[in-house]
């Protein structure tokens, strides 16, 4: 395969020829995981099938019994998760102390309801109601700038380990949104781990990967 490179200094073009090594690249995708996950799907569906020919004498087996004996609740004042309730009352608990909050992990005593809460379930709202409006505001400015300045990074390195890590703190931070992922040790300990991989020096020879020119067209 010929790749057309242009220099550094942008001015001169070069021809390079790069062997493809279509088997290795195959190999690597399709690899002893890959073929071990495959070998589990495969159970797995046939396990569905199975479920679905083999009469079952207990209706708490079978797959269409469960799917028969699945309801949809209906949603009222008694009923749901609750998450409408407990964000009203952090609210509430933020109105009462707007400027510097009651402090960290202090819903359980700020809202005694009849089913207490150690935390809001939602980190924007947490974060008001621990320090309030200024601390709170801070918080959420900086933890937005180190988002941003994350995806900056592993969309230029485009690293597959900074990619991961990434990942990690995206879905924990939406998942925060709606439940204290990101008030738990042991999540903020998988915040900081995916951090740590987004932000982590690169190797000696991802730098030198890094600073060889990329090609901009190819041709046959």
């Amino acid at each position: 395969t010929s790749v057309i490179m242009i220099s550094p200094e942008r001015d001169t073009l070069a021809k390079r020829d790069f062997a493809v090594d279509v088997q290795g690249s195959v190999a690597s995708v399709y690899g002893a995981f890959g073929l071990i996950m495959a070998g589990i799907t495969a159970v797995v569906l046939a396990g569905l099938l199975l479920s679905t020919l083999i009469p079952v004498t207990n209706q708490s087996f079978g797959i269409f019994n469960a799917i028969d004996r699945a309801e949809v609740a209906p949603i009222g004042p008694d009923q749901g998760v609750g998450r409408i309730d407990i964000w009203l009352n952090a609210l509430s608990a933020v109105r009462q102390a707007p400027m510097f909050g009651h402090g960290y992990a202090q819903n359980i005593w700020v809202n005694p309801n009849p089913i207490p809460h150690t935390q809001a379930h939602n980190v924007i709202i947490e974060a008001l109601m621990a320090w309030g409006f200024v601390g709170g505001s801070i918080a959420v400015l900086l933890a937005a700038r180190l988002w941003s300045r994350a995806a900056a990074i592993t969309r230029r390195t485009q690293d597959p380990i900074r990619l991961s890590g990434f990942l990690v703190v995206t879905c924990l931070t939406l998942f925060g949104l709606v439940d204290g992922s990101l008030f738990y040790m042991d999540s903020l300990f998988m915040a900081a781990i995916g951090l740590a991989l987004v932000f982590a020096p690169a190797l000696p020879e991802q730098r030198a990967s890094a600073t060889e020119p990329r090609p901009s067209l190819q041709a046959s």
